[in-house]
């Protein structure tokens, strides 16, 4: 029981609302057998216990911060030098 209380102690209210909504898809599909509710209680149920959104809420997507000009290549690009001959 207390590693169920720390599980939800780390809840915020997005996730409370959307087991809300996934649990009122389910019944939702329950009485009328729409697979839409079902789908969409299913995206719901999955985010909430998983804590994932569909964007970069949870910093799963985040960008690096390095300074773009500090980066050195190994290699060198050098001119293709072509005449009229080569074609």
């Amino acid at each position: 029981m207390i590693k169920i209380k720390q599980y939800f102690s780390n809840w915020d209210f997005s996730r409370f609302f959307r087991l809300g909504l996934g649990i009122f898809f389910a019944f939702l599909y329950v009485g009328q057998g729409e697979t839409l509710y079902l789908g969409i209680s299913v995206f719901l149920l999955v985010q909430t216990v998983m804590n994932i959104g569909c964007g970069c809420t949870t910093n799963n997507c985040s960008v690096s911060t390095n300074n773009p000009t500090e980066k050195k290549t190994d290699y060198q690009i050098n001119e293709l030098n072509r005449t009229k001959n080569d074609v």
